[in-house]
């Protein structure tokens, strides 16, 4: 809801859809900033139904169909029954349907498959029942590059606006170019003799004498935020067997596109680089980070450029 409402407060006249089915508090606070709103069930309908004949406006309302992610979703058995009721609802407005891909990077396209034919079933007999369902729409950033045939009357791509390829089965060759990049800056420099621990639990212990650089950023920054599935399948062997080699944590940064390893465990807002290697970095030397950007929170300083192209 407060993505929602910060989006309006930048483009005051464009339809903005909220995935996120509204928390009952949340609602009169977005129809107010005329957000559409997403439904996944009869209590959505009803909890958004309230809220408009209080505020006495019509808001736009996407019908969630869950055909194989298992998340969020009415099951495709019964979205007829709730596009109906959503349809016969003169409080609220039936603006479009939609569902989300759970494999679309896969090898295999049968599951994405599957869901496409699920979704167009329900698309169908929705229609065919009279029902006008609005904006169709059912392909994220992986299946729209990848199955051009299911794209509807819209596609909601997410990470290849940032510039960043999706993994997986036919990725995309496309000229991507990089939207942002994380940096920060060496508050220390020090040597220290061979056989120094570094960082909580003494994790890491320095072979030999080094040049350690501290950096200003740590998890609480987002930086060594590792999800579930980095240490799931093949990634996850791989990880393992790092770590059974001892090659510490495998987070690196680079200082004018040298590359200088983190070692020892990242702290809450600081890590320790060794810069042996690199005897000009001092304190105020710049660091690029790698990072998920959607972990990379708000609460650090965003510097904009304006490019010329970034197509």
């Amino acid at each position: 809801a407060e993505e929602s409402v910060k989006v309006r407060t930048e483009l005051a006249s464009v339809p903005i859809l909220q995935f996120l089915p509204a928390l009952p508090e949340q609602l009169e606070w977005l129809l107010q900033n005329g957000i559409t709103l997403t439904a996944t069930s009869d209590h959505d309908v009803a909890a958004i139904t309230r809220a408009a004949q209080q505020l006495n406006v019509q808001p736009g309302v996407h019908l969630k169909v869950d055909t194989g992610m298992g998340r969020l979703g009415v099951l495709p058995d019964s979205a007829l029954a709730l596009a109906r009721e959503i349809a016969d609802n003169k409080h609220i407005r039936f603006a479009g349907i939609y569902t989300h891909c759970a494999r679309a990077t896969d090898n295999d396209a049968r599951h994405t498959r599957r869901q496409f034919e699920a979704f167009s079933r329900v698309v169908g007999e929705i229609k065919g029942a009279g029902i006008d369902c609005g904006v169709c729409h059912f392909s994220n950033s992986a299946s729209a590059l990848r199955f051009p045939d299911y794209h509807f009357d819209a596609v909601r791509l997410g990470t290849v606006l940032y510039g960043q390829a999706y993994a997986g089965a036919g990725a995309t060759n496309l000229d991507l170019k990089s939207t942002w990049t994380l940096r920060a800056r060496v508050l220390s420099v020090r040597s220290v003799p061979s056989g120094t621990s570094v960082g909580y639990g003494a994790e890491f212990t320095t072979k030999r004498a080094s040049r350690l650089a501290v950096l200003g950023i740590g998890f609480a920054d987002g930086l060594s935020v590792i999800p579930e599935s980095g240490v799931r399948g093949t990634r996850g062997i791989r990880h393992l067997v790092s770590l059974m080699l001892g090659r510490e944590n495998g987070l690196t940064v680079r200082f004018d596109g040298v590359s200088a390893k983190i070692v020892g465990r990242v702290g809450m807002q600081t890590c320790v680089v060794d810069v042996t290697h690199l005897p000009v970095v001092e304190v105020g030397s710049v660091a690029t980070l790698a990072s998920r950007r959607i972990t990379t929170p708000e609460h650090l300083q965003r510097v904009y450029k304006e490019r010329a192209s970034v197509i």
